[in-house]
C-alpha cells in the first residue's frame, strides 16, 4: 500500500484531539470520527503502522487491533511543523517532487518547510 500523505496528518490531528492520558483508544473508535472516514478500514490500520514504527504514534498493537494511546513527542513535533494549512500544501508539494513519499521524508521537507517560515517571520517582523 502506498502511503497517504493526507491521512498521516489526519491521523495525527485526530489522535492530537482525542488523546486522553492514560487511556488507550481502539483504532475503531477513531475510525467513526468524521475526519478519519474518508478512509477504509486497511488504510487505517497500514498508517497507524507505519506511524508506529516511525515512532510518532504510542500504540498497543495485538493482531492489527490498535490501541491508540498518544502522540510520541517526535508525533507532536511532526504535527506543529505540519498543522498550518501554507506548511502543509508547501511540504507536500516539495515531497511529492522528490519522488517516492515516506514518513522521513515527509519529515525532513516539513522541517525544512517550518524553519523557512519561522525564519521568514523573524525577518519580516524583527
Amino acid at each position: 500500500m502506498r502511503l497517504n500523505e493526507n491521512c498521516i496528518r489526519d491521523i495525527l490531528l485526530t489522535v492530537e484531539q482525542n488523546s486522553m492520558v492514560g487511556r488507550q483508544i481502539p483504532l475503531s473508535y477513531y475510525e467513526q470520527m468524521d475526519s478519519l472516514k474518508k478512509y477504509s478500514n486497511d488504510e487505517l490500520v497500514y498508517h497507524v503502522n507505519q506511524l508506529q514504527m516511525n515512532n510518532l504514534l504510542l500504540t498497543n498493537e495485538q493482531f492489527l487491533n490498535f490501541e491508540i494511546e498518544d502522540l510520541t513527542p517526535e508525533g507532536h513535533a511532526l504535527l506543529a511543523k505540519i498543522r498550518n494549512e501554507q506548511n502543509w500544501s508547501k511540504t507536500k508539494k516539495i515531497a511529492r517532487s522528490l519522488g517516492g513519499l515516506s514518513i522521513l521524508t515527509l519529515k525532513v521537507v516539513a522541517n525544512s518547510v517550518f524553519e523557512k517560515f519561522v525564519s521568514d517571520f523573524i525577518d519580516s517582523n524583527f
